[in-house]
């Protein structure tokens, strides 16, 4: 288990103590350096030695409070936290991480009122409207949130694939495929480390919608990303499911000749073949399945 994060009292012993104040800019850049490699108990003695030269020093409070999230100490974080915006209130990073801390407390209420001030203080941090929109989506208030984002979109981030992102999200989550698939397509488009969130919401639609509802939603996917096998294999099991066996065959075939190493798709497509009786073509998709 770790040891909770305390602020341990200073006896200063001699005046070369008071020199190091000096140094403090230094020290704090080691106690950085070792945070970031995860040496929290070394950076952690650091910033101690730090708030005994300087009680004031709100950098050190709140990197301790980073430590104390580190290691899933939320009640610590926040205290200590709190003491770096009792030095300094204007810093609007304090709030972002004080608002983390109170979230992973349960105290949600809050950490939207902490999120609040950060805004307040620079309403340009994309991450604290992220934050907030997503806390108030966990609280039920999901309509709330899709529309506060909409006023941003609207404004001053109206191309922040962040905030779109989180929109595409609520959307999904709202089951608004649509726009969410709209959005989604949007960000992933312009850079691909938002996949993850398009084919998460692809997938959901899949599972929720009937299958005719469905193909509207996987041609948008297709027309965006038209070299996904994956994609192709959702349409053709809709169109199955639908009896349209004609179109699941084409979409299983074109399934396949983007990647050949999965054989699901030519078991589907044999069972395809086997419904409109073409009894030797569905043997040998089985066949070529099962080498």
């Amino acid at each position: 288990m770790e040891e909770k994060m305390v602020v341990e009292d200073c006896f200063p012993t001699n005046n070369n103590d008071r020199s190091d104040e000096s140094d403090v800019e230094e020290l704090f850049s080691s106690a950085l350096k070792t945070f970031s490699s995860a040496e929290y108990a070394a950076s952690a003695e650091i910033l101690q030695r730090i708030i005994c030269l300087i009680p004031e020093h709100d950098k050190s409070f709140h990197l301790l409070g980073l430590i104390a999230v580190k290691q899933d100490q939320y009640p610590e974080s926040v205290l200590l936290i709190d003491k770096a915006i009792e030095i300094n209130g204007r810093n609007p990073r304090y709030w972002i991480d004080k608002a983390i801390s109170l979230y992973g407390i349960g105290h949600c209420e809050n950490a939207i009122a902490s999120y609040d001030q950060a805004i307040l203080l620079d309403s340009a941090i994309v991450e604290a409207h992220v934050g907030r929109a997503q806390i108030m989506f966990e609280l039920g208030y999901l309509g709330q949130a899709i529309t506060s984002l909409n006023e941003l979109i609207e404004g001053v981030f109206s191309d922040n694939l962040e905030i779109i992102k989180k929109r595409g999200e609520l959307y999904c989550e709202q089951n608004s495929f649509e726009y969410a698939i709209k959005d989604l397509a949007y960000v992933t488009t312009r850079d691909s480390n938002y996949e993850s969130s398009f084919t998460k919401c692809i997938n959901l639609a899949e599972k929720i919608l009937d299958s005719s509802k469905f193909i509207p939603i996987i041609n948008h996917a297709i027309s965006v990303f038209p070299d996904n096998f994956e994609f192709y294999f959702k349409r053709a099991n809709a169109f199955f499911s639908l009896k349209n066996f004609s179109e699941a065959i084409k979409n299983f075939s074109h399934a396949y000749a983007i990647d050949k190493n999965h054989a699901e798709i030519l078991l589907n497509r044999g069972a395809t073949y086997q419904e409109l009786g073409f009894i030797d073509l569905a043997i040998k998709d089985y066949q070529e399945a099962l080498k």
